[in-house]
């Protein structure tokens, strides 16, 4: 997983602002550690879900750039075949229906 910070941050985060809602709301002590201890896992699960997220779109958005490049790649390829080949057919003698007539 790339972003493995992603679950910690979030629940730290949540975990702060629910510490700092207990205190400011005169929680007793037992009841603030219960509502933290309940929002840091709640969070925490969250926050790993979030992360998956984060990973699979990640990964879609790498696979449809690698995509995209092969495409540009094989247009690149095919218009420079196309320019080679009009350049060798520029330098090839030109043939007069005389020519053959004669043969």
């Amino acid at each position: 997983m790339k972003n493995k910070n992603i679950p910690a941050f979030i629940t730290l985060l949540a975990g702060t602002i629910a510490s700092i809602l207990c205190i400011v709301n005169s929680y007793s002590l037992l009841e603030m550690l219960k509502i933290v201890l309940i929002v840091l896992i709640i969070f925490y699960i969250v926050g790993l879900i979030a992360g998956r997220i984060m990973d699979k779109m990640n990964a879609d958005a790498e696979a449809a750039y690698i995509l995209a490049e092969r495409e540009r790649m094989k247009a690149e390829r095919k218009t420079e075949d196309n320019f080679d080949n009009d350049t060798e057919d520029e330098n090839l003698p030109e043939e007069d229906g005389n020519d053959l007539a004669k043969k």
